[in-house]
């Protein structure tokens, strides 16, 4: 048994696993399931979490706090901020920059940072798998998102630090799921295999493409789409409910947030029945001012009105294998994993994709969290010979992003690139493009734009010239060193001994 857990931190329900006898196993809550919803809820005598706390969003929305891992690693004036914060029933505020929720606390108006009101979900998990175990925990591994920055990273090890739990890895989701299939399923060492992981999760559609042979289990690429996710399926049963409640009683139900929310509650339940029949009933009794809604939702009509969503696997499958210089054809295993995995249209859909190849389910909601519980175990256990062929043989982390500095006119140059290897140290030399500077100001940016304003603002340094020189003299060499714990990055004038330095703890 190990001490180190698995979470998968999810937006719309979370997960632990632990490793106990020789395999991965999911934690069961106290309401009898293997997820628990990632709500959080506030009350005058204290707090409650998963179910509990999302059955009471549609009584007290404004202090039920859910999709916070949203906000996670962002700036308040953050154009996806300022989106979600339309959409939430409860109250978001800044904080110095920082969006920062406001809820109403044993009496008392409480404001909490994103950072720790994600640490009372994971101190919740952390004490489930303590309750389990009958063991103290503080170690774990925890799956994110591919499409998190180095900053939102950091932002979830930070959470973790409050929970008081030591973060061995960070691991993207599909990459954690692909990793419990293999060795689960007894795959590795199998022979050349390029196996690509599809992970169908509430916020976004997660995909790693991952190349094996004897010598090596390397991830090649991992993208994500963040507008392709479960959730993303119950907003357009939610509009095409809201429209028909508007039609037949002359009331916007987006207009009243606790009518909303349960709602959306129905429509998730909707979503998850169609996967399993033909068409089910929707009834919601006395949404507004004593009105209510009935109707059918058979599986093809869900189908027609999630058909834009669904059109989206394909061109997110073909940057993934495009990032591996893979096609479709050179594929040997499709795996899919995540809640919207059952759905038949998407089961459908990626078998399409790769020429008739049925692809491997995995279980939908604990794969993931299973993945990380293995990885955990492997960490913590140096005397175990497989654990350390494993991390000999299993190359994992990559860039999830390009990292690199603005340049003359605004430009992007890219010192790390994305899907690069880490740990990796690499560097550029610039020099200067007008006479005589003193310093100059390097800008630091995360992200694939040509343009540097439109990628994540990093940090800044500031390198001292010594004696002024014309342009094109001075020879300045930026150096970015990133592992899975940090990023360091140097600016040296080459031949002084003038040099600058900055780090930043978390990445991933």
């Amino acid at each position: 048994m190990s001490r180190a857990i698995g979470i998968d931190l999810g937006s719309s329900s979370s997960c632990v696993s632990i490793w106990r006898n020789g395999q991965a196993e999911p934690v069961i809550n106290d309401w009898g399931n293997t997820v628990t919803p990632s709500y959080v809820s506030f009350t005058d005598k204290g707090r409650l979490f998963g179910d509990a706390a999302k059955y009471r969003a549609s009584i007290h929305p404004s202090n039920t706090i859910y999709n916070f891992k949203s906000l996670l690693g962002r700036k308040f004036s953050d154009s996806k901020v300022q989106s979600l914060i339309s959409q939430l029933p409860y109250q978001v505020v800044d904080r110095g920059g920082i969006p920062s929720i406001r809820v109403d606390y044993r009496g008392e108006r409480k404001e909490y940072i994103p950072q720790e009101i994600v640490a009372m979900l994971l101190l919740r998990l952390k004490e489930l798998a303590e309750l389990e175990q009958g063991t103290e925990v503080s170690q774990a591994v925890i799956a994110v998102p591919s499409f998190f920055t180095f900053v939102q990273r950091e932002a979830v090890r930070d959470a973790a630090q409050i929970a008081g739990l030591h973060t061995l890895k960070i691991v993207n989701e599909a990459t954690a799921a692909a990793v419990h299939h293999l060795i689960s399923n007894g795959v590795l060492g199998q022979g050349q295999k390029n196996i690509i992981v599809l992970d169908f999760g509430a916020a976004s559609l997660d995909t790693s493409v991952i190349v094996m042979d004897e010598r090596a289990l390397e991830v090649k690429a991992t993208t994500s789409n963040p507008k392709l996710g479960g959730t993303h399926f119950d907003d357009v049963l939610v509009a095409h409910f809201a429209s028909m409640f508007k039609s037949l009683h002359q009331k916007d139900i987006y207009g009243y947030p606790r009518a909303l929310q349960r709602l959306r509650h129905a429509c998730e339940r909707a979503k998850t029945r169609l996967s399993f029949a033909s068409q089910i009933p929707l009834e919601v009794d006395t949404l507004v001012e004593g009105d209510g809604l009935y109707s059918i939702m058979t599986q093809t009509r869900f189908e027609d009105l999630c058909g834009k969503l669904f059109e989206q696997v394909a061109p997110s499958v073909e940057r993934a294998l495009s990032g591996a210089n893979l096609n479709p054809r050179q594929i040997h295993e499709v795996v899919i994993t995540g809640g919207s995995s059952r759905i038949p249209a998407i089961k459908s859909l990626v078998k399409r994709i790769f020429d008739g190849k049925t692809p491997s389910i995995v279980d939908p909601d604990c794969s993931v969290a299973n993945g990380a519980a293995t990885l955990a175990a492997i960490l913590t256990s140096p005397a175990n010979v497989e654990s350390r062929r494993f991390n000999e043989y299993a190359r994992l982390d990559i860039a999830p992003h390009g990292l690199g500095v603005a340049t003359s006119g605004g430009l992007m140059t890219t010192i790390v690139p994305r899907f690069a290897q880490i740990p990796i140290e690499s560097f550029v030399d610039f020099t200067t493009v007008q006479d005589f500077q003193p310093s100059i100001v390097i800008r630091l940016y995360e992200g694939e734009h040509s343009q540097a304003k439109d990628n994540l603002f990093l940090g800044r340094l500031v390198l001292l010239l010594g004696h002024p020189q014309p342009r094109g003299f001075p020879r300045i060499r930026i150096a970015f060193t990133v592992d899975s714990a940090q990023i360091v990055v140097t600016a040296n004038l080459i031949g002084t001994e003038e040099s600058t330095t900055l780090t930043s703890t978390g990445g991933g």
